[in-house]
């Protein structure tokens, strides 16, 4: 067995643990007490906004609370916004980041348990899995069905089943980091961060998370459904070509 690798980063790089990163848009109403509350949930963590060209005072009013910004020259999407996020994550030398959407479906309390899941485990990625209750209405039968058919085509992809690939509250170890910050943006950050799993070793943690369900339901219709399953094997060849 050699000698142990030296990490030859500077000293105040190496002791970067978590970022979390806060995708946001016109969200000047709600961003202040996300930031808070992440602060409060995860005390030695940073948190980056990423803003993506918002036309209100989001970024602003994040800085003003105690955020570091990041903002996107003109509008991007989500997809570019959260590798740059990425690639700035891995640059600074941070060894896990969680990326949580302000948009008020996650709950800030969720960011510790899933950064103990991402020290204590073996996966280089961990989901956050949004509940799905059994009822009789439509869009949430719907729902249901349609996360049994991502998870049987993440595990024909990947090789492993995956109950919400969908979500956009994940976590990353800095070995995916370094290959997320190393490739180039695809639309769906979701779906790249899942190829991006199987290059380090294809394992795949998912913890249960709790969401505004009003938030969520309103949020899911048929066409995105439908959208998602194109851009998934979309996705797939266009990174398989990179």
């Amino acid at each position: 067995m050699g000698p142990p690798v030296r990490d030859e980063r500077p000293a105040e790089v190496r002791r970067r643990e978590l970022l979390v990163i806060v995708p946001a848009r016109n969200q000047e109403s709600v961003i202040a007490h996300f930031v808070k509350n992440i602060g409060r949930s995860v005390p030695q963590c940073s948190v980056l906004v990423v803003d993506d060209a918002s036309e209100d005072g989001t970024a602003i009013i994040a800085e003003n609370s105690g955020a570091s910004v990041l903002s996107m020259p003109c509008r991007l999407g989500v997809g570019a916004s959260i590798h740059g996020a990425y690639k700035l994550a891995y640059e600074l030398g941070y060894e896990y980041a969680i990326r949580i959407s302000a948009d008020g479906q996650y709950d800030t309390r969720d960011v510790p348990r899933m950064f103990e899941a991402l020290k204590s485990g073996a996966a280089p990625l961990v989901i956050g899995t949004r509940p799905v209750t059994k009822d009789a209405r439509f869009g949430r039968h719907l729902r249901r069905l349609s996360r049994e058919l991502f998870g049987k085509c993440c595990r024909w992809l990947f090789g492993s089943v995956i109950r919400d690939p969908t979500s956009n509250f994940l976590g990353v170890k800095r070995e995916a980091l370094r290959i997320l910050s190393r490739s180039e943006p695809l639309e769906y950050p979701e779906i790249e961060a899942l190829l991006v799993s199987g290059q380090c070793g294809g394992i795949v943690s998912e913890m249960p998370c709790s969401v505004a369900s009003r938030e969520y339901e309103e949020n899911f219709r048929l066409g995105f459904v439908v959208r998602v399953m194109a851009g998934l094997l979309l996705q797939v060849l266009q990174y398989r070509r990179q």
